[in-house]
């Protein structure tokens, strides 16, 4: 009878530890995840703060959209000296085409020493349209200058840019606590400042495995406490 007693005894508290074994791993799991979130907060919130103090204290001035203004000088150039040089002729742009073209400011158009001697555009990027830049000599004291004007993004562009890739790290879904990803994308259309692309993922958690085929739909912008 004490036998079957004890053997009864064990049999009440094993579901109870093992009861217990899985509220104890489920807490476990909760602590785990909350780590996690808690460092992805904290990190993300100090890789936002730097960033910002880096654009206000960093930050070359935007290029205005509006109007053609004073490019930013690179700083190599203060510390290369500079020389006089005779020139007999230059060959410049007819400035009333130019001015009609590119709508010209005032102090440039109107001004008959400053000549338009080049003019190149640089192509657009995700969160900026192309750009014009056009050299203005001064005939009188012989220097020239750059000034540029943004161009505004387009409404509707084909595109064509992918990328590949992976990562590897923590995961509260895995039951080994770690997960890998491959993924691919491919960028097709612009509208404006919106961009769509086609992405596919590949996840693998301990013997699990996740796919997904999406479209994707993400809005660019390039943060700026300067004009």
């Amino acid at each position: 009878m004490d036998s079957s007693g004890a053997g009864d005894g064990y049999a009440i508290k094993a579901p109870e530890r093992y009861r217990q074994n899985i509220i104890g791993d489920r807490i476990m799991t909760i602590k785990k995840s909350t780590i996690a979130i808690i460092a992805l907060v904290i990190i993300s919130i100090i890789g936002l703060s730097v960033y910002l103090l880096w654009n206000r204290l960093y930050s070359p001035a935007s290029i205005s959209k509006t109007q053609f203004t004073a490019a930013s000088k690179n700083p190599v150039a203060s510390k290369i000296p500079t020389e006089r040089k005779p020139v007999k002729d230059v060959v410049v742009y007819d400035k009333k085409v130019v001015s009609k073209k590119f709508k010209l400011p005032d102090d440039i158009a109107l001004d008959d020493n400053k000549q338009i001697t080049d003019m190149v555009q640089a192509p657009a990027t995700d969160t900026a349209g192309k750009t014009d830049f056009l050299a203005v000599l001064n005939t009188e004291t012989g220097e020239t200058d750059i000034v540029a004007k943004e161009q505004p993004l387009p409404w509707f562009a084909f595109k064509n840019q992918a990328a590949i890739g992976g990562a590897y790290g923590f995961s509260s879904r895995s039951d080994t606590n770690y997960e890998a990803d491959a993924y691919a994308r491919w960028e097709f259309l612009q509208i404006k400042s919106v961009h769509v692309e086609l992405y596919g993922e590949v996840s693998f958690r301990g013997s699990e495995s996740d796919e997904r085929v999406l479209i994707r739909v993400e809005y660019r912008f390039k943060p700026s406490n300067k004009d």
